[in-house]
C-alpha cells in the first residue's frame, strides 16, 4: 500500500482530523513523526506535530477503507503525497 507522507501545515491539521475522525469507526488512523505518534483523531496531537512532514498510518488490512481513505485524503491540494510503495 501506498505511504502517506504529508507536509503538515497550520491550513491542513484541521482537514486531516476531519478525514480521520469520518473513519473513526472504521479503523484507527496514527500521524508518526520519528518516534513520536499521535492519534489522527486529536487536534491537539496532530498539531503537535506542524510543520513537519509526518506519516499518516491507517490501521487496517481491508485494502478498500485504506484506499476510500487515500483518495479522500488526495483531494485535499495542499497535502503532499509521497505515493511510493512500502
Amino acid at each position: 500500500m501506498p505511504k502517506l507522507s504529508i507536509k503538515l501545515n497550520f491550513d491542513n491539521i484541521e482537514a486531516i482530523c476531519e478525514i480521520c475522525n469520518k473513519y473513526r469507526d472504521k479503523f484507527d488512523v496514527d500521524v508518526k513523526y520519528g518516534r513520536y505518534t499521535v492519534d489522527g483523531c486529536s487536534i491537539l496531537g496532530v498539531a503537535s506535530l506542524g510543520g513537519k512532514r509526518v506519516e499518516v498510518k491507517p490501521i487496517t488490512d481491508d485494502p478498500d477503507l485504506f484506499y476510500a481513505f487515500y483518495e479522500e485524503i488526495c483531494e485535499w491540494d495542499s497535502f503532499k503525497i509521497d505515493k511510493g510503495d512500502e
